[in-house]
């Protein structure tokens, strides 16, 4: 029965997640091709998700997101600090660098964007919120520090927030520099990422913008309980 009920969970979560950035509605056939199950288990499962106002069914067919999850989506942001500490050190991080300015967590195998600022440019690297995206092979100067991997070190800067730095690894036009966030006992808590195209963050502005970048890591990490 303990099984039985652990695949339930799974599946039920696997209709959750079959939502994609940008989704609406999604039709039964299109929640059965995402998740590979029959139409029947997702219209049995999608009563219980209703009934959690975790899903909705409407009226002219098809399934959307429900409002509970708004509700959980405020309690993990305030859980974390985001909107009332975070954010404001992202917009002023942003708009001294000029470049955009993200925050990124690590949930399993999977790197997560929870928070982001865009820069105040024509031309700008742009990233969805809150798509997860896999850290295996990541290469990237967020994907290392996500994985806690060593990289290119830029600037002259030492320490737990010493920046690292790559160019045209996931996008050809487009470059990051990354350091890690801290919490108390110096635990690992994710990653805090400046990105920009890669004609105008190069090797030698990344060596200029670090001491910033590892100053605002080193500031957010406060908020986590990390101190010296």
């Amino acid at each position: 029965m303990s099984g039985e009920g652990t695949i339930a969970v799974d599946r039920a979560l696997a209709l959750l997640q079959a939502f994609r950035p940008g989704d609406g509605a999604l039709t039964l056939a299109e929640l059965a091709n995402r998740t590979g199950l029959n139409k029947s288990t997702i219209l049995r499962l999608a009563v219980s998700l209703q009934r959690a106002n975790l899903l909705v069914k409407l009226p002219v067919g098809g399934f959307r997101l429900g409002g509970q999850l708004l509700s959980l989506a405020a309690i993990f942001r305030e859980s974390l600090h985001l909107d009332r500490e975070v954010r404001p050190r992202l917009v002023a991080l942003a708009a001294e660098a000029g470049e955009s300015a993200s925050f990124y967590l690590v949930e399993g195998n999977m790197r997560i964007c929870v928070v982001r600022v865009e820069a105040d440019q024509a031309v700008r690297d742009a990233a969805p919120l809150a798509q997860a995206s896999p850290l295996t092979a990541d290469e990237t100067a967020t994907g290392l520090v996500l994985r806690r991997l060593p990289g290119r070190n830029v600037g002259a800067v030492d320490g737990p927030f010493a920046p690292i730095f790559t160019s045209g690894l996931r996008i050809a036009e487009t470059a990051s520099m990354s350091a890690p966030i801290l919490g108390g006992g110096s635990t690992f808590i994710g990653a805090l990422t400046l990105s920009g195209p890669a004609f105008r963050l190069t090797a030698d502005s990344a060596s200029v913008l670090a001491p910033l970048l590892a100053k605002s890591a080193a500031e957010l990490s406060t908020i986590f309980g990390w101190a010296p």
